[in-house]
């Protein structure tokens, strides 16, 4: 399925809801689905079971979400209307292909290409190994659902030329967007495993994640099932 030319330079896709039209953002980072309550018809925020939500011509039967309007889960028709999170996500192999589609298989192998293993952490979200200008990061975050690859403060540190080209930046996650405390910058150099990329836009002062910034410069195979993100050979 195409990736929307107007989502925010991040994996959204056109799905339903109960056959209405829904605009879904593919979230690794996020470990459950959530869903506009208002779309739901929910008064209060939790669980619901929704008889049919599809994303592209993948759908699901009574599948539950979580409900609760939001910036990635707000009602308005050229809105994110809700996140797919790891608790559907980590079925599939997912590729997304230098963020222009998406596609979902159960059971294809991947592309053929440099594999790197991932884990899942204790909250369900996984976890891969990475590195900045050849310092390592340990296992970080991979969120499909960030826009930009993320440095906590301590990490930005390792490489301080970045606040020579900084410009301010807005920073918006399920709870709410801030201004005036975070930064966009380039780093020489970032890591997933083996795989390298220079000249990687970045957001920090943050937490420590690999985004788009990364991930869409590649075709890259997320084998969820498997354990493992392959970069795809060209």
């Amino acid at each position: 399925m195409a990736v929307l030319a107007d989502g925010q330079g991040m994996p959204v896709v056109t799905g339903s809801l109960g056959g209405a039209p829904i605009r879904l953002l593919l979230d690794s980072g996020a470990n459950r689905t959530i869903l506009s309550a208002t779309l739901l018809g929910a008064q209060v925020e939790g669980n619901r079971t929704v008889g049919s939500l599809c994303i592209g011509t993948l759908c699901l039967s009574n599948a539950t979400v979580w409900a609760r309007d939001s910036v990635f889960s707000a009602p308005d028709v050229r809105a994110i209307n809700g996140l797919i999170g790891m608790d559907v996500l980590g079925a599939f192999l997912v590729e997304i292909d230098h963020g222009q589609s998406v596609s979902f298989n159960p059971k294809a192998g991947t592309c053929a290409g440099t594999a790197q293993p991932l884990a899942l952490n204790a909250n369900g979200q996984p976890m891969i190994a990475a590195s900045l200008d050849g310092h390592s990061l340990g296992a970080i975050l991979l969120d499909t659902g960030s826009l930009y690859t993320l440095f906590a403060t301590v990490t930005a540190a390792l490489a301080p030329y970045l606040a020579d080209s900084a410009l301010p930046a807005t920073g918006c996650s399920i709870n709410g967007c801030n201004t005036g405390q975070y930064f966009t910058s380039t780093a020489h150099q970032v890591c997933v495993g083996d795989v390298c990329l220079g000249d990687v836009p970045v957001k920090y002062p943050v937490w420590d994640a690999i985004g788009d910034s990364f991930l869409f410069q590649r075709r890259v195979d997320l084998d969820f099932p498997r354990g493992c993100v392959v970069f795809c050979d060209p």
